[in-house]
């Protein structure tokens, strides 16, 4: 199950790599010279980065590819441009077959609030008043049984 969908992006990327380097063979505003990265992103983690045998039965990656679910991809974003190139870069530089681990990026992206997230929630008038009421009720049930 895990390789078949993860595999699946794999061979997605590999294909959109394919692609990019055919059209930078006749579009010479492409660089076909660049560092190219995949990421395939799962909606739970996928612990690729300590599990040597998810690794083993991936599809081949054909480039530096790696896989992280949705939560971490939502961590790496609090880091800065340059701070995820180097991160990125360090991955692929140690990258196993292709398969960056990612342990480093996330780690560096560890604690740091996502304050696009935050004012996300924070603006949906739903969530605060579902927690103001909550907290209300709380309140209410802790006067009535302590009063």
């Amino acid at each position: 199950m895990v390789a078949d969908s993860t595999g699946h992006g794999i061979e997605q990327l590999n294909e959109t790599k394919r692609n990019i380097e055919a059209i930078a063979a006749v579009n010479p505003l492409i660089d076909p010279g660049k560092r190219c990265v995949g990421l395939v992103i799962t909606m739970e983690p996928l612990y690729i980065n300590e599990n040597w045998f998810v690794r083993e039965g991936l599809i081949d990656a054909e480039f530096p590819i790696g896989v992280i679910s949705a939560g971490e991809l939502e961590s790496l974003v609090t880091l800065s441009g340059d701070e995820l190139a180097q991160a990125l870069c360090e991955a692929v530089d140690a990258a196993e077959n292709n398969v960056m681990l990612l342990t480093p990026a996330l780690n560096a992206a560890q604690g740091r609030e996502n304050s696009l997230i935050v004012s996300t929630f924070d603006s949906i008038g739903l969530i605060t008043r579902t927690a103001d009421k909550s907290s209300r009720r709380r309140g209410e049930g802790e006067s009535a049984v302590t009063g």
